[in-house]
C-alpha cells in the first residue's frame, strides 16, 4: 500500500435540510388605548394615557374592600405588524403594578383575571392570573405567558395586528383592610416564526485537488436575489469567496457550487449568505473544513459523482481502499492494481445510494458526494 502525500479532513455538521423558518420577536409594545368592561368596581382614569408607559402616572381602582373584584380594564392598539404567513407561538405580557391604601401603604391585591382579547371586549384563551399579591406601594413588573406560551388562544397574525388585540386585567381584594390597585404600564411581546423565502439543503464543503468546493441545493426559492459564500479563519470575521445569482422562483430541487481556489491552510469555516430581492439576509452554516497540502498533489473527481470516482496521480502498485457512510458504517473494502503508466484509480459507485461518503486510503480520509 502506497502512502499518499496529502491528507484531508472535512468536518461536516448537521447534514440534511437546513432550518427553513426563523424565530422572530416584535415588542415589547405599549398600548395606545384602553376601555373598561364587565361588572365590578370601576377603574379610575382608565381611558386616559394612564397605564400606557412607565411614568408613575397610573390608572387605579378606588379603595376595594375584602373580596371585591374590579371590572376588567382592557388595553388595546398595540400596533403589531406580524407577517401574514407567520405562526405565532408565544405571547408575553408585562404589567407594572402595585397596591396601596390612601396613605401609600400597600397590600392584599391579587390578579383576578389576565386574559387576551381580539375584539377589545371579550376574552379568549387561558386566564393567566397568578394569585400572587401585587407589590406594596412600589411598582413591580410581572410577566404573564412567555416565548413558548400561546395562551391556548389560537392567534393568527391578522388577530394580533388588529387594533382590537390586547389584554384585559381585573383584580380582587383579599383580607379586610381597604386597598386600591394601580397599573403604571402594560406591554406585549409577540414571538412567532416566519418561513424563509429559500429552503436550503445539504450545505457541504469538499476538497477537489488544491481547491475547496462549497456545494448546496435548494428545495424551493421565492424572491431570491443571490447567494454569497463567506470564509472565516476564526468564525468571527468573514470574507466573501464568491457569489451566484438565484436561478429564479422555483419549487424544484436546484444545485449550486462555488469554488474556493485559494483555501486557507489549516482549519477554516464557510457559511452561506442568502439575500432576497428586498435586501433581507439569511445565513446558513457554518461548515468547518481542514486543508493540509504538500508538494505532491492528487485530485479526485468528479465531486459530486454519478457512477465513478477517479483518484489521479497515484503511484504504481496495489492500493487498498474502504468506503464508509458518513455515519461511519463501512460499505465496501477492495484492492486495485495499478499497471505501469497508470496513475489513476477509478472506483465504481454504482452500488452506492445518493449521499455523502468517505473513502479511506493509505490511512487518510477523503469526502465525496454520490448523486
Amino acid at each position: 500500500m502506497k502512502t499518499l502525500q496529502i491528507r484531508l479532513l472535512a468536518i461536516l455538521i448537521g447534514l440534511g435540510t437546513l432550518n427553513s423558518v426563523q424565530a422572530q420577536t416584535q415588542g415589547p409594545n405599549p398600548p395606545t388605548s384602553s376601555v373598561v368592561n364587565g361588572s365590578g368596581v370601576a377603574w379610575l382614569a382608565a381611558t386616559t394615557i394612564n397605564g400606557f408607559v412607565s411614568d408613575d402616572i397610573r390608572c387605579r381602582t378606588p379603595q376595594l374592600s375584602k373580596d371585591e373584584v374590579s371590572e376588567a380594564i382592557i388595553f388595546t392598539d398595540f400596533n403589531f405588524n406580524i407577517p401574514s404567513s407567520s405562526i405565532i407561538f408565544g405571547i408575553a405580557v408585562e404589567i407594572e403594578r402595585s397596591a396601596s391604601d390612601l396613605s401609600g401603604e400597600g397590600g392584599d391585591i391579587e390578579d383576578n383575571s389576565v386574559q387576551l382579547t381580539t375584539d377589545g371586549l371579550s376574552f379568549i384563551g387561558d386566564n393567566k392570573a397568578s394569585g400572587n399579591k401585587w407589590p406594596k406601594a412600589t411598582d413591580g413588573i410581572a410577566t404573564y405567558g412567555g416565548a413558548a406560551d400561546d395562551w391556548a388562544a389560537g392567534l393568527t397574525p391578522a388577530m394580533v395586528n388588529s387594533s382590537s388585540f390586547g389584554v384585559g386585567i381585573s383584580v380582587i381584594k383579599k383580607k379586610n383592610k381597604q386597598r386600591r390597585a394601580r397599573i403604571d404600564a402594560v406591554t406585549i411581546t409577540v414571538h412567532y416564526s416566519v418561513s424563509l423565502p429559500v429552503e436550503v439543503q445539504d450545505l457541504n464543503v469538499v476538497r477537489q485537488g488544491r481547491n475547496a468546493k462549497i456545494l448546496w441545493s435548494t428545495a424551493s426559492e421565492l424572491d431570491n436575489d443571490y447567494f454569497t459564500v463567506e470564509r472565516s479563519l476564526d468564525g468571527s470575521f468573514w470574507n466573501a469567496v464568491g457569489s451566484l445569482e438565484s436561478m429564479g422562483n422555483s419549487a424544484i430541487h436546484r444545485n449550486y457550487v462555488i469554488t474556493d481556489f485559494e483555501p486557507l491552510e489549516g482549519v477554516s469555516h464557510y457559511r452561506l449568505k442568502q439575500v432576497d430581492l428586498n435586501g433581507n439576509i439569511s445565513y446558513f452554516g457554518p461548515r468547518s473544513f481542514e486543508f493540509v497540502s504538500n508538494e505532491e498533489q492528487i485530485s479526485y473527481y468528479p465531486n459530486p459523482a454519478n457512477s465513478v470516482l477517479t483518484i489521479d496521480r497515484m503511484k504504481i502498485g496495489e492500493e487498498s481502499y474502504e468506503i464508509y457512510s458518513y455515519q461511519g458504517v463501512r460499505i465496501t473494502e477492495k484492492t486495485k492494481a495499478l499497471a505501469n503508466g497508470d496513475h489513476r484509480l477509478v472506483l465504481s459507485l454504482e452500488d452506492l445510494d445518493p449521499g455523502l461518503y468517505r473513502i479511506q486510503i493509505a490511512g487518510q480520509s477523503y469526502s465525496f458526494i454520490k448523486k
